[in-house]
């Protein structure tokens, strides 16, 4: 619990009115009237609560309240992240520091979900668009690599990628639950995917299956950073809901993309 003297005031002054809930403000002012706190919690009795009705006002106090409790453990979780080198026994604090702490209510907006799923739409369409159709067809062109040829170096540009996240996979993993920050990877990597996808249409034959490489490398890679972003969108009451609407969504990526190339 927090230590500061405003919040052993507040917790101090609920525990009162737990205990005796039908206490009125008048009884409260006569209790604390030799505290230092009554002169603020006289100016509080004579404010006017304007468009906020009961329900309103508890469901603020109880998210003040929340807040509060976190505070402790917010605390920690930012000094060792400030830390930098941390021993076995803080690196396993930390992760469970950052399965504690709650999602920030801004990512519970619609608008956050809505993009998280958004991302599955257009995941699903480099997937179907370039890595199982347009690659294909420009490496076995013939003014590329031709069939024969095109279908081998897709094959290992594929394996090579993969093969290449298989390994560093588990880096990745352990540094996006090391310092919870999962965004900054999630962009990377994203940008990573696209703009070697952007350009590989003019570019010779042996450079463009590099670019493939890269950006099948990334897209894979990016997965692992916004399969984890899950928690952050959503409360476990609602996680599984969530995922169902984003492998939907997802699918419709690829019926989309596959109407537009056929």
């Amino acid at each position: 619990m927090t230590d500061d003297p405003g919040s052993r005031f507040l917790f101090e002054l609920l525990d009162q009115l737990q205990q005796d809930p039908a206490a009125h403000t008048a009884q409260l002012l006569e209790r604390w009237r030799d505290r230092p706190e009554v002169t603020r919690m006289h100016a509080l009795a004579g404010e006017e609560m304007l468009g906020l009705d009961e329900s309103s006002a508890a469901l603020d106090l109880i998210s003040a309240i929340e807040k509060l409790a976190l505070e402790p453990t917010l605390r920690r979780h930012d000094e060792l992240m400030s830390k930098g080198d941390l021993n076995a026994d803080e690196r396993a604090e930390l992760k469970d520091l950052n399965v504690a702490i709650p999602p920030d209510p801004r990512n519970q907006r619609k608008v956050a979900q809505g993009g998280w799923t958004i991302y599955d739409f257009a995941n699903t369409i480099f997937s179907y668009a370039i890595v199982s159709t347009a690659i294909g067809l420009w490496l076995t062109s013939d003014d590329r690599f031709g069939p024969g040829l095109g279908q081998l170096v897709q094959g290992i540009a594929i394996a090579v990628s993969v093969g290449i996240n298989a390994l560093v996979s588990p880096l990745l993993g352990a540094l996006s639950d090391r310092d919870g920050r999962r965004m900054p990877f999630l962009f990377l990597f994203t940008v990573l995917t696209s703009v070697p996808s952007a350009i590989i249409g003019p570019t010779p034959a042996v450079v463009g299956a590099i670019l493939f490489t890269i950006a099948n490398f990334a897209y894979q890679s990016a997965l692992i950073y916004y399969d984890a972003t899950l928690k952050s969108v959503s409360y476990p009451a609602t996680r599984g809901k969530l995922s169902g609407i984003g492998t939907g969504i997802g699918y419709c990526g690829t019926v989309f993309v596959g109407l537009l190339i056929f």
